[in-house]
């Protein structure tokens, strides 16, 4: 879905849910749905008859933004013990504050997301606010010279296309994911003659995965540094 005309249409009551969770980058923290049955009728009910906050007259009070629900788009991590990055998101996610999220022109998204997980941007950020709290105001108030960066575009595309991949792989390899299909140790491309071969085999691929991930990112912060001077 790509818009609140199609989820309501679609009959549909549980949908994705961005709601922040642990440090990661590129992809994945896919934890959380939400009942937005009905253009989320069941939520707005209760928002204007809680009788512990009164003041709450109308649900648009208190939901905000709904125009950009379900776009594609990037989110993070309101609040984060560690440092900042941003994930992809496609089409389909509501979000809220605990999993702020922006929505750049689709030209713009993986180098945006390129931009938002480099050094760069974390010293940025921590320019105009040393807290760990990423508030929305702080992301909008980072440069971003698109006319300069817009020669590097297709690089970063391809370069961020390889990082989510790779992100997302990774993220779907755990039990508790939603697109989780068997124990990467037991799918086949893994099965070897042993479990200690096949467990062996595992631990080589996921060697490679995170030396390209490292050479691709530090490929990808040396052509912003340059960029941005």
């Amino acid at each position: 879905f790509t818009n609140l005309e199609d989820a309501k249409n679609s009959g549909l009551k549980w949908f994705p849910y961005n709601k922040g969770g642990e440090f990661r980058k590129w992809r994945g923290n896919d934890e959380y749905v939400v009942n937005w049955e009905n253009d989320g009728a069941e939520i707005k009910h209760w928002l204007v008859n809680n009788p512990k906050d009164p003041k709450t007259t109308h649900w648009s009070r208190r939901i905000i933004n709904t125009e950009f629900y379900f776009r594609q788009g990037l989110t993070w991590s309101f609040v984060s013990s560690s440092t900042f990055a941003m994930r992809y998101t496609p089409e389909g996610y509501l979000f809220d504050v605990g999993g702020s999220s922006m929505f750049p022109d689709e030209s713009e998204i993986y180098p945006m997301l390129a931009y938002m997980c480099s050094p760069l941007a974390f010293n940025f950020i921590k320019a105009v606010n040393p807290t760990l709290n990423f508030q929305t105001g702080n992301v909008a108030s980072l440069p971003w010279p698109v006319d300069s960066l817009r020669p590097l575009f297709p690089e970063l595309t391809a370069s961020v296309e390889t990082l989510v991949n790779i992100s997302g792989s990774d993220w779907d390899s755990l039990e508790t994911s939603w697109n989780f299909t068997a124990f990467p140790f037991l799918t086949s491309s893994q099965i070897d003659d042993s479990l200690e071969a096949s467990c062996e085999s595992l631990r080589k691929s996921q060697s490679h995965d995170v030396e390209q991930t490292k050479y691709v990112e530090e490929e990808v912060n040396k052509k912003l540094v340059s960029a941005f001077g």
